[in-house]
């Protein structure tokens, strides 16, 4: 049933203004407009409003998030999803902090001790490449991965750093194409690649492993869509599309 403007604006705790100026700038453009100039909200321009605004609560520009909804084969539940194992993970990082802040304020009257561990929990910058050698430790890529790293200097990991956020930063800017575009598929081959050449034999299977991970751990779906929001979902689209290719290949000869 078609809600007016006043509707939806009262509904979602904003003004008629701020309706009008997502429609105007292509970001919520109502269903309907009627003869007498009203407009006329739908249940999913509804839905895209209550998405514009959880993202806009976790600090997304309106530029960004209007880049976000109208990329080729955008899923609303995805990204719902993934917004909400950042929050989960943002509130297991607070929870951290304020354990670790409370504790402090305890040491600071006298009322306890700290040990180092309990005086820096949750500020190590190390913590992801513990868990990763958890996860991956007695792997043969996880090892060829730390025999090569021993042998870069300073300068190769600023070369490595640099080719990998190039080839990320190549997707990302082609994402309106589509995942199946020459242009994007170009690019993750170059991060395939670079996985490759970097740090360990990084088989088809084993990348499209990776790519399932950027989108169900909430700190790499940080990493890739602090490049472009959006991107992580993407990028799995992309290798997917990339992988079968391969696979493909691989199959005729």
């Amino acid at each position: 049933m078609a809600r007016t403007v006043t509707s939806v604006a009262k509904a979602a705790g904003i003004s008629v203004r701020t309706l009008h100026h997502y429609d105007e700038v292509g970001l919520l453009k109502p269903s309907r407009v009627g003869a007498n100039g009203y407009r006329y909200y739908s249940c999913e321009d509804v839905e895209r409003l209550q998405l514009i605004l959880v993202l806009k609560k976790l600090e997304l520009s309106l530029e960004d998030i209007r880049t976000l909804l109208q990329t080729p084969g955008f899923d609303r539940r995805a990204a719902l999803e993934n917004q909400l194992l950042l929050l989960k993970e943002r509130r297991r990082q607070t929870g951290v902090l304020i354990r670790t802040l409370r504790h402090t304020l305890k040491r600071t009257t006298g009322e306890a001790a700290m040990k180092d561990e309990e005086l820096f929990e949750g500020l190590q910058e190390g913590t992801q490449q513990e868990e990763a050698r958890g996860r991956w430790g007695n792997t043969p890529a996880w090892k060829e991965s730390q025999r090569r790293s021993r042998g870069y200097s300073k300068e190769d990991w600023g070369a490595i750093r640099a080719e990998g956020k190039a080839a990320a930063e190549g997707v990302a800017a082609h994402m309106e194409k589509g995942p199946e575009s020459v242009e994007v598929q170009r690019f993750v081959r170059a991060h395939h690649q670079h996985i490759n050449d970097r740090f360990y034999t990084c088989s088809a299977e084993m990348y499209d492993r990776l790519a399932q991970m950027w989108v169900e751990d909430p700190r790499f779906t940080q990493y890739w869509d602090a490049i472009r929001p959006g991107l992580a979902a993407f990028m799995r689209q992309a290798v997917e599309v990339y992988v079968y290719d391969l696979l493909l290949q691989d199959e005729r000869r």
